[in-house]
């Protein structure tokens, strides 16, 4: 989920798709990407949830920027969805952190930051 463009959005995906994730996102149904900043948390998560039932075989969701927030909504979407629904604001957050050594558990924001996992052994990147 990001109010980017599609040009960009393929740009992610190509990105993503060297390192094995098959990422689909919905068409941009915002005028501009900064309408995302008016919408509400309940928008949000009605847009998400919209979006998901049109795609049920997705493992995950993964918002992009932060003009898109669903800070509010993380949580009652994983449980809503049954699926890990991640912020790039607050991974970013957990990965500096892990690479610090520092670990916490944030209730309230998703799985992630709820459990903060260890850091992953790097993948190889997939050659083009």
């Amino acid at each position: 989920m990001t109010p980017v463009d599609d040009r960009l959005k393929d740009l992610y995906r190509d990105y993503l798709a060297d390192f094995g994730v098959a990422a689909v996102y919905p068409p941009q149904t915002l005028r501009a990407h900064t309408d995302a900043q008016r919408l509400s948390a309940t928008e949000i998560a009605a847009m998400t949830k919209s979006n998901f039932a049109e795609r049920p075989a997705v493992d995950g969701i993964y918002f992009q920027g932060a003009l898109l927030d669903p800070l509010k909504v993380l949580e009652q979407l994983e449980d809503e969805l049954k699926v890990p629904v991640i912020a790039s604001n607050p991974a970013m957050m957990w990965y500096l952190f892990s690479k610090l050594g520092l670990q916490y558990e944030l209730a309230g924001y998703g799985t992630l930051l709820r459990s903060w996992p260890a850091l992953p052994k790097p993948v190889p990147r997939l050659e083009r």
